[in-house]
């Protein structure tokens, strides 16, 4: 029996499945892969949180998220597929990142505010192939001069599918059998083996 043929980087697909309690072990499979890759702990559990981000004032952008959840630690995940070539990926990401990270109140200490992670699933290549090869890019605020790390409250992941190449199933680790399951075109074998 073959596959279903699903466009799972459709929007109410990718929500259906991803953004409903019913599958989280789903979700936190991929959000552990994502992390896996980058060498970042594992979260075990996710509690998925309103996706609306409401105008902070009258005529303030409104915002509407694919995902988001908090883990038992507080770390907040948000995760967007985009299929339509957005110039504009990185601000966009950075701006709903920066609405999920200011969740402090009067009277808050700057303690209180919780690794928030991005990852966005793109069906284009947001970077220049020739400079930026790799599939996966994750950024955070670091020194130019030497790399030092300011803070680990700050993950923005890109995952570009078009630069992710299919291979054998039993060579890719789990964050690419992730990718495997987001591609379009139809896998031929082992297909039944993805994360």
């Amino acid at each position: 029996m073959r596959p279903l043929a699903i466009n799972r980087t459709n929007d109410a697909v990718f929500k259906t499945i991803f953004a409903n309690e019913k599958h989280k072990d789903i979700t936190l499979s991929l959000i552990n892969a994502v992390f896996e890759f980058e060498g970042t702990g594992q979260i075990q559990d996710i509690t998925f949180l309103d996706r609306e981000l409401d105008a902070e004032e009258e005529f303030g952008k409104e915002s509407r998220l694919d995902l988001l959840g908090q883990s038992m630690d507080g770390t907040k995940v948000n995760i967007e597929v985009q299929v339509n070539r957005a110039e504009e990926m990185g601000r966009r990401s950075l701006y709903y990142w920066s609405r999920l990270y200011n969740d402090l109140k009067r009277g808050d200490v700057y303690t209180e505010l919780k690794r928030t992670v991005a990852i966005n699933i793109l069906d284009f290549s947001l970077f220049p192939i020739a400079r930026y090869p790799d599939f996966h890019s994750c950024y955070g605020i670091y020194n130019q001069k030497t790399g030092h790390q300011l803070t680990q409250d700050m993950e923005i992941h890109f995952l570009e599918l078009p630069k992710w190449k299919l291979k054998n199933i039993k060579e890719m680790k789990r964050l690419e059998k992730w990718l495997a399951y987001f591609q379009k075109r139809p896998l031929r074998k082992n297909w039944r083996q993805l994360p």
